[in-house]
């Protein structure tokens, strides 16, 4: 997750960005983005409701200005454009 933050912030470096973190979960990639680039508007798209509130409390504990969107992948985003759509699912088998 860190490696994928600092290649984003270096590769957009731009004030004026709409960011979507497909997949948030915790939401801490879309809440550091937000943090490290207030100027950006940052999206967190989620199929769990469960994980959109533990994404939102970490967002108010850390003073992040992210939208949440509670839906399955891109299926669930009415036609808009996002000038980044970043995703970093999990990789760890449940069992």
């Amino acid at each position: 997750t860190e490696l994928l933050i600092e290649v984003l912030l270096a590769r957009f470096p731009s004030n004026e960005l709409k960011v979507l973190d497909a997949g948030t979960g915790s939401g801490i990639l879309a809440c550091i983005l937000k943090l490290e680039r207030p100027k950006w508007q940052v999206f967190g798209l989620d199929k769990s409701m469960k994980a959109l509130q533990v994404a939102q409390k970490n967002a108010q504990n850390l003073k992040a200005d992210v939208s949440w969107i509670h839906g399955h992948w891109l299926q669930s985003i009415k036609p808009q454009s996002f000038d980044v759509l970043v995703s970093n699912p999990p990789y760890i088998a449940p069992g």
